[in-house]
């Protein structure tokens, strides 16, 4: 996990070069709405790339975790399924739904059933490097789906310029990164973390919670501010050995940061020590890069402190060995 985790900036820039080779095809009919399909590691980036594009999107982008595609899907709809192995069971299934509902498809996957079915239906496909976790292979899926989204106009091209200077950013940055990742990692140690995340990052945020889960086999929980101001907050009335932590950025707005700083100090009244931790960037992108990448070295460098396997996944396998009976 160590290598994978160091190599997000080469992963970034491969998965720019796979994406710009892919061969997408225009639709034939005016794209109104975009669903995109996927789950766990496949797809937060869903999740990432809706908040990234929430107020540019040129049409509604809805992120589907189930079985079931909703309702509105028809010939006006772009799809994107993520499925990293290609074999995800809900994934499939909504994506047979998406074919009977002749809606425009395209596809990442590193293979199997996903890719057997674009291959031989003539639905764009987008291969990724396989052999990997889904989780460890974010790049490719978050890239993949801002450049589709790209080609088929629902946000301007603009954003490589962005992806490139992030890249350069955390390149520049990355003994800083990691140094700063393993001073939170101590600070976790024994406690229960609990993050908060600022409006227009809940993808990130989650990501940070679901790689705490993962790699450093640990249980907490998450809220993003300002919703968090309007319930959790009043739960904060007793001492607790919660380790809280804010996920802050340059690009907050004036009143984020404000709410943050308030929020800061009820919660340091309960909580001992919360720590705000700002990402380097000036924009969402910049921002959202850095958080990913801070967050997976977060949780390997727990991973190690707690003396815990970060690959190791077995409940989730015996989750699927069990449905698969």
């Amino acid at each position: 996990m160590k290598e994978i985790t160091s190599s997000f900036t080469q992963q970034l820039r491969e998965a720019t070069n796979i994406a710009k080779q892919a061969k997408f095809t225009t639709h034939n009919q005016e794209i109104r709405n975009v669903l995109i399909s996927g789950l766990g590691g496949s797809g937060i980036g869903g999740t990432i790339v809706q908040d990234l594009t929430k107020l540019t999107a040129s049409a509604s982008i809805t992120i589907n975790k189930t079985y079931e595609i909703p309702a509105f899907v028809n010939e006006y709809t772009l799809v994107i399924i993520s499925s990293y192995s290609g074999n995800t069971e809900e994934t499939l299934h909504a994506f047979k739904q998406a074919l009977a509902a002749k809606a425009k498809i395209c596809c990442i996957s590193s293979g199997g059933q996903v890719v057997e079915i674009a291959t031989d239906a003539q639905i764009d496909h987008m291969i990724v490097p396989g052999g990997n976790q889904p989780r460890a292979m974010l790049a490719y899926s978050l890239t993949g789906l801002m450049h589709i989204l790209g080609f088929h106009n629902i946000i301007s091209s603009d954003f490589e310029n962005d992806w490139i200077r992030s890249i350069e950013e955390i390149d520049k940055s990355e003994l800083t990164i990691q140094e700063d990742a393993l001073a939170l990692a101590k600070s976790l140690d024994g406690k229960s973390p609990v993050l908060y995340g600022m409006d227009g990052y809940a993808g990130i945020t989650i990501r940070f919670r679901q790689q705490l889960n993962e790699n450093a086999k640990i249980l907490l929980w998450h809220h993003i501010i300002p919703e968090m101001n309007h319930n959790e907050l009043v739960g904060w009335t007793k001492d607790s050995n919660h380790q809280v932590v804010f996920l802050a950025n340059n690009s907050d707005s004036e009143r984020i940061l404000k709410r943050t700083e308030i929020c800061h100090e009820i919660v340091g009244k309960y909580a001992k020590n919360p720590i705000t931790v700002t990402a380097i960037g000036e924009n969402k992108i910049q921002n959202s890069l850095y958080w990913i990448h801070f967050g997976d070295w977060v949780s390997f460098y727990l991973s190690e402190i707690r003396n815990v396997d970060p690959v190791e996944v077995k409940v989730i396998d015996f989750l699927k060995s069990e449905l698969a009976k």
